[in-house]
């Protein structure tokens, strides 16, 4: 879906890809990775139903709302 939006810039999806793969889950204690996975599947399920919608569009509002939990849990 980043990917195929014409919104975003090129990159964005390989930051992504790279945060979620990076040794920076591994650091999270127990709690604080329940918390990340519970931000992101919300965030996930909100992007399911823009696609529902047929608004398949990534737009700012979401990368900043994605940018904005990947931040937060970036260096606990």
């Amino acid at each position: 879906m980043i990917e195929d939006s014409p919104e975003q810039e090129e990159g964005i999806s390989d930051y992504v890809y790279e945060y979620l793969f990076d040794s920076n889950l591994l650091e999270l204690d127990e709690e604080t990775l329940i918390e990340f996975a519970n931000d992101i599947y919300m965030f996930s399920e909100k992007m399911k139903m823009k696609l529902l919608n047929v608004m398949n569009v990534f737009n700012d509002d979401d990368w900043y709302e994605l940018k904005d939990i990947l931040d937060e849990y970036e260096d606990i």
